[in-house]
């Protein structure tokens, strides 16, 4: 009862401070599977002047042997009166599951997959720079160019203890030695976090393997 009413609090909290749709996919339905075109995707909801949520987000397309593929949608703001919805695919390393996804008030959407200690976090339509020449890695006990300790700390924020399998609130500490990639790329901030040595080429490749394939302008709705 105690840990309900925690979880309650702690909801009640982020919601006050972000001003978001919450959307924890894996808690409400599976991840559809298929090619939805571009044509198909709409508005379902709209909550301020930013923040915009679609009818479909994510859905598996393939697996392979190292890998599955992602389609993954998400809206950003053109004019007071139109949006462009895109839909780009990512390979995400075999191990790694979806964990958790949200619309954040501001139209950003986020999407963490990971397993238990290693995750990839992607931060879609959340930066207006100019992309990275390329990925930038760094241990977990060094401090990270400068350009991206902003995003670190949204990185961390991502990184609840309800995401690591653990049954307790607590702060997460990333394991010595583990590594931190950010890749900037298209107005979408990619990283990987707490990743294994050993691991590091799968998630480099995955970073790089993002694409967006299709996108549609349509008219907002104007209240």
């Amino acid at each position: 009862m105690k840990r309900l009413l925690f979880i309650i609090i702690v909801s009640l909290i982020s919601h006050s401070i972000y001003g978001m749709q919450d959307i924890m996919f894996n808690f409400h339905k599976e991840i559809s599977r298929g090619d939805t075109d571009i044509s198909s995707i709409c508005i379902e909801r709209e909550f301020g002047e930013s923040d915009i949520i679609l009818n479909k987000t994510i859905e598996l397309y393939r697996t392979e042997k190292q890998y599955v593929y992602y389609n993954l949608f998400f809206p950003k703001k053109t004019s007071d009166s139109t949006i462009t919805i895109y839909k780009s695919r990512i390979k995400i390393p075999r191990k790694y599951h979806f964990l958790h996804g949200r619309h954040e008030y501001g139209g950003g959407t986020y999407l963490c997959f990971g397993s238990k200690k290693e995750w990839m976090i992607l931060l879609l339509n959340a930066s207006s720079n100019q992309d990275s020449t390329g990925i930038d890695i760094y241990k977990a006990e060094d401090q990270p160019p400068q350009q991206w300790m902003w995003y670190r700390t949204l990185v961390m924020s991502e990184i609840p203890s309800i995401h690591s399998g653990r049954n307790e609130w607590s702060p997460f500490k990333p394991e010595k030695g583990s590594l931190y990639g950010y890749y900037k790329l298209k107005g979408n901030i990619l990283c990987f976090a707490n990743v294994k040595e050993e691991h590091r080429e799968r998630n480099i490749e995955s970073l790089k393997s993002f694409n967006i394939i299709d996108k549609k302008e349509i008219k907002k709705h104007i209240n």
